[in-house]
């Protein structure tokens, strides 16, 4: 059968454009944009070709494009509104400010009586930043036409420019309620929801519309990555993250919450390629400069982390986590006087906010009449309803501010509602601690760590000072660093990589990995750390190591370094456990915020020491009591030196003048000339601490 000849259906201009239409509906942007280009090229001058041809260009990411073509159909009807209006909104989406104000006033002119003219006009204020006019021009649309929702989602941006977060909040739900599947206005209500510290109502919203949604835009993946990283859930937030950057690649924000996360499993390398991946994205983004920053100075990178920080000032000069982060860095270095008017530089750029006011009294300590302390206990009045993670700061902040005052009865209600509030949202397990002490005591016996002794390797760049923290580890570290030999790298995480006590693999966790590998691979695990602290001072002969926790690989570190120095600092039971109960620490430490599980696991690193002594040389490492040290300072100051191996230096003897930056809850007290009054300070809380003594037992102080 001889096959019949195609026949092509002609269509009218008028036709064609709503075949057009019709696929731009449907988000068929290539096919629509074919049929207006055909209608054009007939009818250069068709104002309802041009104005939807616009359209679809910019759907397309053509902003310019889409400019060119409506101002053709602007130029054919001068007085149309709605062509106005969508030029107004396609000049700002080309970057064209003040020309989208302009065309958006003539269009509210042509059309004063009409929704859009005015709805597009207050989303060119808000661009240019003109926050009343805006909203001045939505509440207008509004009364013309109340069924908005996109009108009713821009007043909840203005309040949250505002910081307005409850109002905000308000506008956001009253949309979502009238278009419960527009995409931006769930977003930006589950990103509200997360910045006012309600991070699992925001997950209740997101997680389900996610569910039932065929595909979300990027953003939505990270403000549920973001509500996870609120709520402190590192594995359910790098899994949002990562799926928003498989969703937008360059999306900049998911990659700036990713480096958070990554940074608070500890991998502060991996955080800051990511984080300068963000910056290489955007190279105009504030947060992106700041995270990085975080991540430079956390890997001891000072320079270079202040100058992230300035950079992101430069382009946000009222960046509030910019500001806090520099004045923190200032405070680090010592420089009490700078970090001071940085931080009062925060609280102007954002009053609403006690962070500065925070920042301020962790600076120094303060007096009943101090601003800070004021604005603290002005904000404690709405303390019972604020959200949780603002009211564990601000609990810990006013314990500090009454504890300077010796308001000890006022100071320790807030110590104690403090520690409460952070266990709430944490979880932590005494007993796995304990298990992992048994564990290492077990497998770490004689027998192993002289086997283990076959990999040994013959560097002496380490000195690790190591215990339980705060009992006197930032001040023999600083004493060290203080030597012109000696680079202080501060509490490093490289031996927990190496061997961490907690991950995925069973067989791969330390004690339980010693069994499996060889002492060669052990001796190449040794190198690997020891090439890390070479990396991080390479002119310098020995860098010390301050994390605290570093007693668990005590018999490893000398099976496998035996030329390194190890220096365990002791203080009395009570001054340890009471000094990390009272302090909110930035990350781990978990076992802190309640008296009996901070006893309990103080009894198991007792426990773990004595192991080590018991199957270690007697020198394999010197104790250093931090009451001997403060009341005996240049004698033990001289001991300390000499067990590490190096020669004497009068610098060893004002610590607190070592220029260097110090990142430790110990940051102020290390700056201050060696003092005693923190000797038997666990006396003032006494009468509180019945529970923690109780389970020291043995340990307790005589």
């Amino acid at each position: 059968m001889a096959a019949q000849p195609t026949q092509t259906v002609k269509m009218s201009p008028a036709q064609a454009i709503e075949h057009a239409r019709a696929h731009y509906g449907a988000g068929r942007l290539q096919p629509a944009a074919k049929v207006l280009d055909a209608v054009l090229k007939s009818q250069p001058g068709n104002a309802d070709a041009l104005n939807l041809a616009a359209a679809t260009a910019l759907a397309q990411g053509d902003a310019a494009g889409a400019v060119g073509l409506m101002e053709r159909a602007v130029a054919s009807h001068p007085r149309h509104p709605v062509f106005l209006a969508n030029l107004a909104e396609m000049r700002r989406r080309a970057g064209d400010g003040a020309g989208a104000v302009d065309t958006a006033r003539r269009a509210v002119e042509a059309g004063p009586h009409l929704a859009v003219t005015h709805a597009n006009l207050g989303i060119a204020l808000y661009e240019a930043g003109d926050l009343d006019g805006a909203e001045a021009a939505q509440i207008a649309a509004l009364e013309i036409d109340p069924a908005q929702p996109r009108a009713i989602n821009n007043l909840g941006s203005i309040a949250r420019d505002r910081r307005d977060l409850p109002t905000a909040i308000d506008h956001y739900r009253r949309a979502q309620r009238m278009a419960p599947a527009d995409d931006e206005i769930v977003s930006n209500l589950g990103t509200v929801l997360v910045e006012n510290d309600r991070a699992d109502e925001a997950l209740r919203l997101l997680e389900p519309y996610v569910r039932v949604r065929p595909a979300v835009p990027a953003e939505i993946h990270a403000v549920i990555g973001r509500a996870h990283l609120r709520r402190e859930d590192l594995d359910n937030a790098e899994r949002a993250l990562r799926t928003a950057i498989t969703v937008d690649p360059k999306h900049v924000s998911a990659h700036v919450s990713l480096s958070q996360v990554i940074q608070q499993k500890n991998h502060v390398d991996k955080a800051l390629a990511i984080a300068a991946m963000a910056v290489k994205i955007d190279p105009q983004s504030a947060i992106a400069h700041h995270q990085a920053g975080v991540c430079l100075g956390e890997l001891g990178e000072s320079d270079r982390a202040k100058q992230a920080f300035e950079r992101a000032l430069e382009l946000e000069p009222d960046l509030h986590r910019a500001l806090l982060s520099l004045g923190y860095q200032a405070m680090e270095m010592g420089d009490a006087d700078t970090a001071r008017s940085i931080f009062e530089r925060a609280i102007a750029a954002q009053p609403d906010d006690f962070g500065g006011h925070l920042a301020l009294v962790r600076l120094a300590k303060v007096g009943a009449d101090d601003p800070a302390m004021a604005a603290l206990e002005a904000a404690a009045e709405d303390l019972d309803g604020m959200a949780t993670p603002r009211a564990i700061a601000l609990h810990y902040a006013l314990a500090k501010g009454y504890e300077d005052q010796k308001r000890f009865d006022e100071a320790w209600p807030h110590y104690a509602r403090g520690a409460e509030l952070k266990r709430t949202t944490i979880e932590h397990h005494a007993e796995q601690f304990e298990d992992k002490v048994d564990h290492i005591i077990e497998v770490m016996n004689a027998d192993m760590i002289a086997r283990l002794r076959q990999g040994a390797i013959t560097s002496d760049r380490a000195i690790f000072v190591l215990g339980m923290p705060r009992s006197g580890t930032t001040l023999t570290e600083t004493i060290l660093a203080s030597h012109p030999d000696v680079h202080g790298a501060g509490e490093l995480h490289d031996l927990q990589r190496l061997l961490p006590l907690d991950n995925g693999d069973p067989e791969a966790r330390y004690p339980h990995v010693v069994t499996r590998l060889t002492p060669d691979a052990f001796g190449a695990k040794a190198q690997s750390y020891v090439d890390g602290l070479a990396r991080r001072s390479d002119d310098s002969p020995r860098v010390t190591d301050k994390m605290p926790a570093n007693f668990i690989y005590l018999g490893l570190i000398h099976a496998l370094m035996p030329n390194a120095r190890i220096v365990h600092t002791v203080r009395d039971p009570m001054d340890t456990c009471v000094s990390c109960f009272t302090r909110l620490f930035d990350r781990a430490q978990l076992h802190s915020y309640d008296q009996v599980e901070m006893a309990r696991y103080y009894n198991a690193y007792r426990r773990l020491m004595d192991h080590w002594r018991s199957v270690l040389p007697g020198d394999a490492f010197m104790d250093i009591e931090y009451e001997t040290l403060v009341s005996d300072f240049e004698p033990q100051a001289r001991r300390l030196v000499d067990w590490c191996g190096l020669d004497w230096n009068e610098a060893c003897l004002t610590p607190h003048e070592t220029k260097r930056s110090v990142r430790t809850a110990s940051v102020t007290q290390v700056r201050q000339p060696i003092y005693t009054t923190s000797v038997a300070k666990w006396r003032a809380y006494e009468a509180h601490l019945g529970p923690m003594l109780e389970t020291l037992g043995p340990n307790r102080p005589a």
